[in-house]
């Protein structure tokens, strides 16, 4: 690597220079593989990382566009789910299904189980057979889309990803890279997973416009890592469109109700003032809870602090939804510090102390946004969507006051242990959120890269 040790002075400067390193190391380790095959999990991440394209050619239905890449779906249900499509100039919302092959869709069962019927795309690296057509359990026929030859060769250039809760990096790549290097390194990674994000915001602007953008922006960030999809599918389940105009109360019981929350009864020790409370929301969800859709979303509620727990971060949603010019603020660069000092007060009396809707009440007052949530909505949306001089200098400003287990993991690999732990030189670096993320993009492009390739 060359050209290290000076500062990037822009978003747009930091990119370039990611992706021209990229482009290289991506051609040197394809040359030491001598060929590859893309197993379905790397297609998918390519699809929602926006490397394929937003655009292709089914077999028998047209042309496709991809307004939205949807959302990672989970063990057992299709890649994507919650893609918007069109289709032949016909949108369709659903499921996005990647294969090797398009016969893997018989040989793995997916035209036979029903979880799959809400498929409305199959996307495969190969050319599939003359006459092939991929059908649901339902024998509707699903449009197939065979990957353009080029993304495919791009999409080869990348590395395998190790197995799950495996040390991610590649072991050692960095170890001998001088810090002033390193830094530059880890600012333009940076940059691009900033431009791919800003490029997936802008898509779901041009379908749904800015606020509901912004709107589920917000639900992502208070899902934190562990609910951050599920917290996005509740968005757009109950629009901000259903909100405008509620009062508090009443958007608490759209969003819990659609989230699968509130159940008729709490159990025997809740203590009259919540059941009392919940009495208040469940009147409110059940006068409308026809209008949205029931199926179960797929909460974590054991990897999460209590402060943390689903019931209050969808609880602050509801209450930010109702604050009157928040969403046209977050669109204007200028108003961002006065929009977060709003965030920053949000109040309600019953989620000020309580966790759940059936745990017992705090010993003090709460505040339902916190400092830590605001800078994650800093770093990962707000300075990403204005590519100006001065966003750029607040990101590469913003530091963390910790540094998850998993990326102190992930950059021992990359660098050695001396280097990260307590009093190595790249100890503090960690705590830069440009450098976080930085991270993070590495691990997506370069997993297994070679240690000579950078």
């Amino acid at each position: 690597m060359s050209g290290g040790g000076h500062p990037l002075a822009s978003w747009a400067e930091a990119q370039a220079y990611y992706v021209a390193l990229r482009a290289r190391a991506q051609r040197s380790f394809a040359a030491g593989e001598g060929g590859c095959s893309l197993p379905p999990d790397v297609l998918r991440e390519a699809w929602l990382a926006g490397r394929l394209g937003s655009e292709g050619q089914t077999l028998h239905h047209g042309a496709v566009q991809v307004p939205d890449f949807g959302l990672p779906g989970a063990p057992g249900e299709p890649d994507v789910v919650h893609a918007e499509l069109l289709v032949g100039g016909r949108r369709v919302v659903g499921s996005v299904v990647f294969h090797a092959e398009a016969e893997d869709w018989e040989r793995c069962g997916c035209g036979t189980d029903a979880r799959f019927d809400d498929v409305v795309l199959h996307v495969v690296a190969q050319e599939p057979p003359p006459g092939w057509f991929t059908r649901t359990s339902a024998e509707r026929e699903v449009p197939v889309m065979p990957l353009q030859a080029e993304l495919l060769q791009a999409a080869c250039a990348l590395p395998r990803r190790r197995e799950s809760g495996a040390a991610r990096g590649a072991t050692g790549a960095l170890a001998e890279l001088p810090r002033e290097t390193l830094e530059t390194l880890l600012q333009a990674a940076a940059a691009h997973r900033a431009a791919l994000k800003r490029e997936r915001f802008r898509s779901r602007v041009s379908v749904v416009g800015v606020e509901q953008a912004w709107y589920e922006a917000w639900a992502q960030t208070l899902g934190y890592g562990a609910n951050a999809a599920t917290m996005q599918m509740l968005a757009r389940r109950v629009p901000l469109a259903d909100l405008r105009g509620a009062g508090a109360d009443a958007a608490v019981a759209r969003l819990l109700g659609a989230a699968g929350f509130l159940v008729p009864v709490l159990p025997q020790r809740a203590t009259e003032e919540e059941r009392a409370y919940h009495r208040r929301v469940w009147d409110g969800w059940w006068r409308c809870r026809e209008c949205y859709a029931t199926r179960p979303l797929p909460w974590r509620l054991g990897a999460v602090r209590p402060m943390s727990h689903p019931h209050r971060r969808v609880a602050a949603l509801a209450c930010s939804a109702v604050l009157p010019g928040l969403w046209e603020q977050l669109a204007d660069a200028a108003q961002w510090e006065f929009a977060e000092h709003r965030l920053a007060a949000l109040r309600d009396d019953f989620w000020d102390v309580h966790c759940s809707l059936s745990a017992p009440a705090l010993h003090r007052r709460c505040r339902l946004v916190g400092a830590a949530t605001l800078q994650a909505f800093r770093v990962n949306h707000l300075l990403l969507y204005h590519e100006g001089v001065d966003t750029w200098g607040q990101f590469l400003a913003q530091r963390a006051d910790s540094v998850p287990g998993l990326l102190r993991r992930t950059a021992c690999a990359w660098l050695g242990e001396a280097r990260v732990r307590a009093g190595g030189d790249c100890a503090e670096l960690l705590r830069r959120c440009y450098a976080q993320q930085g991270f993070l993009q590495l691990c997506t492009d370069f997993e297994e890269l070679p240690p000579d390739s950078l």
